[in-house]
């Protein structure tokens, strides 16, 4: 992800070693917070997005036929199957480890992407739920009172 907020944050070191004003310190200072809240609330909205469509397509594959419903369950099962098998003893002789290894990769790469769908979609539901108001930066009279 792009690093904005590092790129924020740098500007303000620059700001800070300007020689000018303190209000106008103040209000560039502003100027940059309020650039990192809506920074931040792009990204959120984005990802809210890539969920939202990833959780679409789930969706429709699971109004469809039953095979379209149930195609990832059942190739993660016949993978682990596979794997099973290799660990008993049932494989046959050639079959390479370097295989065995892709296939053990898929079946971590498919459990840590529902996992990491599930709660990312979690956490994005509890936030939203917590949101009132978009958070605002301090306005410079505020900043200064401070």
């Amino acid at each position: 992800m792009f690093p904005i907020g590092d790129i924020i944050k740098g500007a303000g070191d620059i700001i800070g070693k300007f020689k000018i004003s303190p209000a106008e310190k103040l209000d560039a200072q502003h100027k940059l917070n309020e650039l990192q809240v809506q920074a931040n609330q792009m990204a959120l909205d984005y990802e809210e997005n890539v969920l939202k469509e990833r959780a679409s397509i789930i969706k429709a594959e699971a109004q469809g036929s039953w095979l379209a419903a149930n195609w990832r369950p059942i190739v993660m099962l016949d993978l682990a199957a596979l794997m099973s098998a290799h660990w008993l003893g049932f494989t046959p002789e050639n079959i390479t480890q370097e295989a065995v290894d892709h296939m053990f990769d898929v079946i971590k790469l498919g459990l840590g992407g529902y996992i990491a769908s599930l709660g990312a979609g979690n956490v994005i539901r509890e936030w939203r739920k917590g949101q009132a108001a978009p958070v605002q930066p301090p306005t410079p009279q505020q900043a200064g009172r401070n």
